[in-house]
């Protein structure tokens, strides 16, 4: 029977033989047997300076692909996401390449910590369930923001019986347009519209309005990632609650303007 250290030595034996060197004009590519979100082989390469020194990197193919993948990665909560990683794996950002400049030394562990970080930066593609809801979030905030839709973020409002409510961001009534509630849903489904349908309620008629037209209620869903199923939408519609799905930007921008 084969011992670990042998089934070890033969793992040790197959990382090395996987791995593909190519000599540039003036550094090393180094393909190693890991592959990212897309099954490409993830690439590193390795410039010697005169002073004894290595910089390691990954030429900017990292962020490049996540942003090819319709993953933003300048919004504030990736960001920070992001600069947690490199500092975990003692790694900079330059330009948008991820780099480790050591000592000759230092080789090693810097191409294992490299490897890691850029692992760890392609999972962004599978965020934790918290993760995905704050970066959806941000994404909206920021859409909102860049198409210059002014209004108020996370406003506490109260409703007829008293209960404090938090809505995601208010559009203010004009001489014409009503006053727009609008929360964000990563995952809308029919608790999540019961729960915006009660509060809607509760909060329509206790809102101060110069015009005299009841605010409406609207939710921006995420469809792309999380489809919403017929029992959520009826529930919506039946209740006058306007859903606008994310994968139709153009269909935001016209209901939240006019």
């Amino acid at each position: 029977m084969d011992t670990t250290e042998q089934k070890m030595n033969e793992y040790f034996n197959w990382l090395k033989q996987s791995y593909k060197y190519g000599e540039l004009d003036s550094s090393v590519e180094i393909t190693t047997p890991f592959r990212n979100h897309i099954n490409d082989y993830i690439r590193i390469y390795v410039d010697f300076l005169p002073d004894d020194s290595i910089i390691l990197s990954d030429d900017g193919l990292t962020l490049n692909e996540l942003e090819m993948s319709n993953i933003n990665t300048n919004t504030k909560a990736r960001n920070r996401i992001i600069q947690s990683i490199l500092n975990q794996f003692n790694l900079t950002l330059k330009k948008g390449e991820i780099i480790a400049h050591v000592k000759n030394e230092g080789f090693a562990q810097s191409k294992h910590n490299l490897i890691q970080g850029i692992l760890k930066i392609y999972d962004l593609t599978i965020t934790s369930r918290n993760n995905v809801s704050s970066l959806f979030y941000e994404d909206v905030f920021n859409f909102l923001y860049e198409e210059e839709i002014g209004g108020t973020a996370e406003v506490s409002v109260a409703g007829e019986s008293g209960i404090k409510y938090s809505i995601d961001y208010i559009l203010p009534g004009t001489k014409s347009k009503p006053e727009k509630l609008i929360n964000f849903a990563n995952n809308l489904d029919f608790n999540k519209v019961t729960n915006d349908v009660y509060m809607y309620r509760d909060v329509k008629t206790n809102r101060p309005s110069r015009n005299n037209l009841l605010p409406r209620m609207l939710v921006i869903a995420n469809d792309i990632d999380h489809p919403v199923n017929d029992k959520a939408r009826q529930a919506a519609e039946h209740e006058n609650l306007s859903i606008l799905y994310w994968s139709d930007k153009e269909k935001i921008i016209s209901s939240l303007t006019t």
